[in-house]
């Protein structure tokens, strides 16, 4: 096998390049720019290496970051990932290591939020979670946001006066988490089917009636917020978002959940607050991994709320 030159010269400019950059030039300056030099002149030798097993270098690196080494960690997750180009979980180590060792040094970066992406878009299942704790603290406007497209993880389009999608979208590569509120959205278009990698989406005060089935497209959503619309009814695709964890659908027309919501295995957090359910939906019953359930504003029996809290008694349900 020979390795792919331009993949590990890219993994390298990235790096320098990230911890390099002019903010962080200071008192880490000279210390990153020897070791980070260093790691990018060993992705280069390693260029012309054959044969190699990727599964060497991820436990090397396991073992480097046990010893808090996370540069010697780094370094053996990047040689794996530019071994095994789509080596998941190498990915997510490599973003754990960048993000142990930016804590250690006392520094700022998102530059892993890049590797989770790939991590999750390869199939490790811990990448969302951290994607959500760690690549969301800077978001970018719409005017912005496009210029340079490498660098956005997070978009922030609110109050835009949007009813779809701006062109161009799929530029954004490494985007994981979405703000569309205070918009005109009236459905999803086929183009939420197109990023399949975003994490959080918030739709809250639209007027989407019904989301549309591009919405099941986007398997990889954790967190999903649609409070505040016209919702009256929900694709029956919906029981493709496996890794569903939080969905808010406060103040909707909800009168009913598809029977396939009941494959919602994943789902911690749900929000049905103030729609106009006069019966419990048969789909509840089956979630009984939930954590937290609001049902108030709606009319509901007596019978039926008996009934599901002894259906979910692990979960705390307010009426």
């Amino acid at each position: 096998m020979v390795y792919n030159m331009k993949t590990l010269f890219s993994i390298g400019m990235v790096i320098v390049s990230e911890f390099l950059a002019p903010a962080r030039l200071g008192t880490l300056a000279s210390k990153s720019l020897l070791i980070f030099t260093c790691c990018f002149l060993s992705l280069a030798s390693l260029a012309q290496a054959q044969d190699e097993d990727p599964k060497i270098y991820y436990n090397n690196g396991l073992e480097n970051f046990k010893k808090a080494d996370y540069l010697g960690a780094i370094r053996e997750f990047l040689y794996a990932v530019g071994t095994k180009t789509d080596y998941a979980d190498a990915y997510y180590q490599l973003a754990v290591s960048k993000e142990a060792l930016a804590r250690k040094e006392g520094y700022i970066s998102t530059e892993y939020c890049q590797d989770l992406i790939n991590a999750m878009k390869y199939g490790n299942q811990d990448a969302s979670e951290m994607i959500l704790k760690n690549c969301g603290a800077e978001c970018f406007n719409i005017s912005v946001a496009f210029d340079q497209p490498d660098k956005v993880f997070c978009a922030d389009f609110t109050a835009s006066d949007i009813t779809d999608l701006p062109n161009g979208m799929e530029k954004l590569e490494f985007l994981s988490s979405l703000i569309l509120a205070d918009n005109n959205f009236e459905k999803l278009s086929d183009k939420f089917g197109k990023m399949p990698y975003i994490v959080t989406l918030d739709l809250s005060s639209n007027k989407i009636v019904n989301p549309g089935q591009a919405l099941g497209l986007m398997t990889r959503l954790s967190d999903l917020n649609l409070n505040d619309n016209a919702v009256n009814a929900l694709p029956d695709n919906i029981n493709q978002l496996k890794n569903l964890r939080s969905l808010q659908l406060r103040n909707n027309f909800l009168t009913d959940l598809p029977a396939t919501f009941a494959q919602l295995s994943n789902l911690r957090e749900l929000d049905l607050s103030t729609n106009e359910l006069s019966k419990l939906p048969q789909a509840l019953f089956a979630l009984k991994n939930l954590k937290k359930l609001d049902l108030f504003g709606n009319q509901l029996s007596d019978a039926d709320k008996q009934s599901l809290k002894q259906a979910l008694p692990n979960t705390q349900i307010n009426f």
